[in-house]
């Protein structure tokens, strides 16, 4: 296309500068790249289930661990279903009736920032005999960063049901919004460790542990992204 404009030129007429022929090629080439080079925004948080033992029906010790690479969407709901999992009811019981209920202890980690959570049952929204729980997630003293002591972090609907005789956890939890950065600077880790004995295993097979998180809306306006993780723990 170049070579077309140059070799054309009238009989006689002055060579184009060859400044202007630079500027000419290098517009042409920049215009389509920089539309190219804005990042594709990137959501694959991945889930990690430690179940204390491999034996059924048994109570158990049990944490979880949530992890994201820098540059990634933050979370803001996560809908998680466990198979074959189900509450230790003396345990759960001992829980609710010490004030305050607290089912669970939390630790948030990315960047200079670090946040300790309490979990705690809000029993004015549960239902505890159709096996309903409102979970709040609140930071809580030792935590460093800009987030302050008593902060809500979110809620979330917790559920016990059986399916086909089969024993099914699920909880429905969102973050509070602005607690996080919508793109995280750093990567991100998440410890769940839940109070001693609060869970058991029900019968031989496996323990299913699904999460489905969903991100903030990514800052370009488009739909937030939702990604599945999904983990099979062998029970005997």
């Amino acid at each position: 296309m170049i070579r077309a404009h140059t070799s054309y030129l009238g009989h006689g007429a002055a060579p184009m500068n060859h400044g202007i022929l630079v500027l000419t090629i290098l517009l042409f080439v920049a215009s389509p790249v920089s539309s190219l080079a804005q990042p594709t925004l990137s959501f694959r948080p991945q889930a990690a289930n430690i179940v204390g033992t491999d034996r059924a029906r048994t109570s158990i010790p049990f944490t979880r661990v949530w992890t994201q690479l820098a540059g990634e969407l933050a979370i803001h709901r996560v809908q998680e279903r466990y198979v074959n999992l189900t509450l230790n009811f003396p345990q759960s019981i001992q829980s609710v009736l010490r004030p305050p209920p607290i089912i669970a202890y939390m630790s948030y980690v990315w960047a200079d920032q670090l946040l300790r959570v309490v979990c705690t049952i809000d029993l004015s929204e549960s239902d505890l005999l159709a096996g309903r729980f409102v979970i709040v997630l609140t930071v809580g003293d030792g935590s460093i960063g800009a987030t302050p002591v008593g902060t809500v972090l979110g809620r979330s609907d917790f559920r016990v049901s059986f399916e086909g005789g089969v024993s099914i956890l699920t909880a429905d939890f969102q973050y509070t919004p602005g607690v996080f950065p919508p793109v995280l600077p750093t990567s991100l880790t998440i410890t769940d460790q839940l109070v001693p004995d609060l869970y058991r295993t029900t019968r031989p097979g496996a323990v299913i542990a699904e999460h489905t998180f969903t991100s903030v809306q990514p800052p370009d306006g488009s739909d937030p992204i939702i990604y599945t993780v999904r983990e099979t723990i062998p029970i005997h």
